[in-house]
């Protein structure tokens, strides 16, 4: 196979006796298919917090279990005889399935460890497994906070493998962050590294940026696994057969999907679609199964499967989604619902607020069909949307109970955004600055920091621009920067093409038209996988004023 170098460093043409291979195949993105062109691809970070939010760890255990079905490969068994024969020292895997374990001879150890765990012995040939293993639940780590605590961990473990041998890395892209900085680090130690790219795939993999640093001595191999594995058991002079048999019990992935919606009760499934299908941008769908959700939950025969507590959450959810897909008339339905259920079971105080802070939220959500520049709301009798959540806020403090942080930070949110939309950016910013400790905490997800820090660094835009404030400019720019970084991370599109939108503004404003023309793009592209046709008109237009900016027939430049 042809070797690329992307540096000036190449590994040796005879392998050395020893080598470590990260094989990988769990960084891979979900397609959804909804309406007619229109799709999203949501990474599977994204998907499962989404997942485990809506219906529990079980449901998602019991769903990734798939991944263990049929037969091995040949990368498993070319990988296998590697680690049996002594010459491939170590072997580590974000990958979840047990494929390779019934292939390897008995003098190879697989270690999988706990998520906190740094304290281990890797001695003599290992299979170590750093995302868990689907025979062992507990073990699995599948969103983006639980990698941000298993940095530490996995520094620590690629520390115990031994530095003088080579690093092979085959069909790992690096987008886990918690693995990326530790293969760094091992890069820095080896004699030299080889990253194996597979023909055709994406050039934009973090992990092909190990070769653009001349210090790790790393060049990229363009090859799939199985010749790259075959090439290397060669040049060992290992000999490979066809795969072993596979002792372990197999089902197919049908009984481990059934098995998955078996956990849910009838009212959860469209619920998991419904927040599926609003992560790709897919309005349509989202409204068709908010409505089966609906009709599941109101349905006589499943009222003694949940609580009325449960049913009024769920309405206030689904009244949200159905906001932001553009169905207000679906969404007041829904809160009319969730209004009934309260006043038939009667409810404490904590539970009409509920209520109240659903409906002045619901009636604030930007819709999907009408989702341009925010629109001043005016008051109702007497009072804003903002009133009465500042209200609520209060008497939660009052009698509330216990101080639960994540709810006042929801509410800060909240109150930031209605503001805003109610033509006081200045006062929105107060309220986002009461959200932020919280917002940039190991408590919030990767999806609450990404939206809050767009929704904040909007207001603060907004603000600078009525006063005509350079410095307050500045604070947007690095809020913005930070949500733009937030989104990408946890592939949500849908936000980090509007924060883009945004920083292509404010460098606009600053006539720095190359780096507002670099936003735009980035913009479209993270536009195009969302499906997103209001965003898409909003980029044009954006990008049609800064052709004219540049040509200098537009508005005064500045």
């Amino acid at each position: 196979s042809p070797a690329t170098p992307r540096s000036t460093a190449s590994p040796s043409r005879s392998l050395a006796p020893a080598c470590r291979l990260l094989p990988d195949c769990h960084a891979v993105g979900l397609h959804l298919a909804g309406e007619p062109g229109k799709n999203g691809d949501i990474r599977p970070l994204t998907f499962w917090r989404q997942i485990l939010e809506s219906v529990g760890a079980s449901v998602v255990h019991e769903a990734i279990a798939a991944a263990g079905v049929g037969e091995p490969n040949l990368n498993h068994e070319l990988l296998a005889t590697l680690l049996g024969s002594g010459l491939c020292e170590t072997a580590i895997t974000t990958n979840f399935d047990e494929h390779v374990e019934p292939l390897l001879s008995a003098n190879v150890e697989v270690l999988v460890p706990s998520q906190l765990e740094t304290e281990m012995a890797v001695d003599g040939p290992t299979y170590l497994k750093l995302h868990g293993s689907i025979g062992q639940p507990a073990s699995l780590s599948f969103t983006l906070e639980q990698y941000d605590q298993l940095l530490p961990r996995n520094l620590a473990l690629f520390e115990l493998v031994e530095s003088d041998a080579p690093l092979v890395v085959a069909g790992y892209s690096g987008y886990d962050t918690d693995v990326l900085p530790a293969i760094r680090a091992a890069a820095a130690r080896a004699p030299w590294t080889a990253v194996v790219q597979h023909p055709g795939s994406n050039d934009d993999q973090p992990i092909l940026d190990l070769a653009d640093d001349p210090e790790l001595r790393c060049s990229i191999l363009v090859s799939d696994c199985a010749t790259a594995f075959s090439v290397l058991c060669a040049t060992l002079g290992l000999a490979f057969g066809e795969p072993s048999a596979h002792t372990a019990t197999l089902r197919d992935d049908v009984d481990h999907y059934a098995a998955a919606v078996s956990k849910l009760r009838p009212f959860e499934l469209p619920r998991v679609l419904m927040d599926t299908f609003g992560l790709a941008g897919e309005w349509n769908l989202v409204r068709r199964y908010a409505r089966l959700c609906h009709d599941a939950l109101t349905d006589e025969r499943y009222r003694a499967l949940g609580s009325a507590r449960e049913f009024e959450s769920l309405h206030h959810a689904l009244a949200l989604a159905l906001r932001f897909a553009g169905d207000a008339i679906g969404a007041r339905t829904m809160l009319g619902e969730a209004r009934s259920s309260l006043e038939e079971n009667g409810g404490p105080l904590s539970a009409h607020m509920r209520q109240q802070q659903a409906e002045s939220i619901v009636a604030d959500a930007p819709s999907q069909l009408h989702s341009g520049e925010p629109r001043v709301i005016e008051p109702r009798r007497g009072f804003l949307p903002s009133d009465v959540l500042t209200a609520q806020g209060r008497l939660a403090e009052l009698f509330g109970g216990a101080r639960d942080d994540h709810s006042s930070f929801m509410r800060n949110w909240e109150i930031g955004v209605t503001r805003r939309r109610e033509g006081q950016p200045g006062a929105a910013i107060g309220a986002f600055e009461a959200g932020l400790e919280f917002a940039l905490s190991e408590r919030a997800t990767h999806l609450e920091r990404g939206r809050f820090l767009l929704d904040f660094g909007g207001a603060v835009a907004e603000h600078s621009g009525q006063l005509r404030d350079d410095e307050m400019a500045q604070q947007a720019h690095v809020i913005l920067l930070a949500s733009e970084s937030a989104t990408a991370e946890a592939g949500d599109y849908r936000t980090n093409g509007r924060a883009n939108l945004m920083l292509a503004r404010l460098y606009m404003g600053g006539e720095s038209f190359d780096e507002a023309r670099d936003r735009i793009e980035r913009a479209r592209s993270a536009a195009a996988r969302t499906g997103d046709s209001a965003l898409d008109g909003r980029i044009e237009s954006l990008a049609n004023l800064l052709g004219q900016l540049e040509a200098g027939r537009g508005p005064h430049r500045g």
